[in-house]
């Protein structure tokens, strides 16, 4: 292993000057030829078409967002839409009910949010936000 690495030392040692200059330009244009050659293909042969997030009928739907404070409510309530939570603003009026298929809220319930998502009816024709991200602010004034 010493003798191995001798050698690579030796050899190394031998490119200098102008040898050195044109072995590190010749690798610079192998790689540069490289990397926009791949760029190239992956450009050309990837699908650029991004599929919107749809419903089930196939319509868009945007994206809808709403500020307050994540306050647990009786889940007997919504028993039938497994809703337990609510956003309640500044003076303690009910903003909208949320759910999330995780446990977003479980985490955030008490602090002052920014949650996102997608409004939905409950069984009872009570919209709802079905919670897809949340951002937890500082308190509000």
């Amino acid at each position: 292993m010493p003798e191995l690495l001798q050698n690579v030392n030796k050899r190394a040692e031998e490119y200098k000057g102008k040898r050195l200059a044109k072995l590190l330009l010749v690798i610079f244009a192998v790689f540069l030829a490289a990397g926009l050659g791949s760029g190239f293909l992956i450009d050309r042969f990837i699908d650029k078409d991004i599929p919107l997030d749809t419903t089930e009928n196939g319509s868009t739907e945007e994206q809808e967002f709403y500020e307050g404070t994540v306050t647990y409510i009786e889940p007997m309530l919504h028993a039938q839409d497994g809703i337990s939570y609510i956003l309640v603003d500044k003076q303690d009026n009910d903003v909208i009910l949320i759910k999330a298929k995780d446990q977003k809220l479980e985490v955030s319930e008490g602090h002052w949010v920014t949650v996102y998502g997608k409004v939905r009816k409950t069984a009872t024709q009570e919209d709802y936000l079905l919670v897809e991200k949340v951002v937890i602010r500082n308190a509000p004034n």
